[in-house]
């Protein structure tokens, strides 16, 4: 099996405000990856390079919100869905975990207008609780437990 991603959204650490999230909500316009709060010009040029080798490059706020979209899978939960997609900024474009964080819950939030569900703050209550081995397998494997550090096996066996 994989190595476990070790990247965990915490909706504690977004650094954006009331209003900034507020005028993200009601933009209408997404064309340049700047409007998404978190992405300046450093973070805008970390995504496009970081997936200019797929086939669907991501150069606006309508790509990385289609993104999130496509991320998502059968069955899966918020909490799994979000660190996917935050784990994806990290490790593919090499964004700071910090403005990650913001980028994340900017997308979710506007996808979660469009599609009721799709994202919940409250489906990350109690992480902060949790030791790194419980948050990560909370994100990553449902009914799992991860024995070893990179190893989740069904039910610890």
């Amino acid at each position: 099996m994989s190595a476990v991603q070790t990247h965990i959204y915490n909706p504690n650490s977004t650094h954006i405000h009331e209003g900034a999230l507020i005028t993200w909500l009601q933009a209408k316009d997404l064309s340049d990856l700047q409007t998404v709060p978190g992405i300046g010009p450093v973070a805008k040029d970390a995504i496009i390079n970081g997936t200019k080798d797929k086939h669907y490059p991501i150069t606006s706020g309508y790509g990385l919100l289609g993104y999130f979209l496509i991320k998502k899978k059968p069955a899966e939960t918020v909490v799994q869905h979000v660190n996917r997609f935050y784990s994806f900024l990290v490790t593919n474009c090499g964004i700071t975990t910090g403005n990650a964080q913001t980028i994340t819950r900017a997308i979710a939030e506007k996808a979660n207008l469009m599609m009721e569900g799709l994202y919940t703050i409250n489906a990350f209550a109690g992480m902060e609780n949790m030791t790194e081995v419980q948050k990560k397998e909370a994100a990553f494997f449902p009914g799992q437990v991860l024995d070893t550090p990179g190893k989740a096996t069904k039910g610890g066996k």
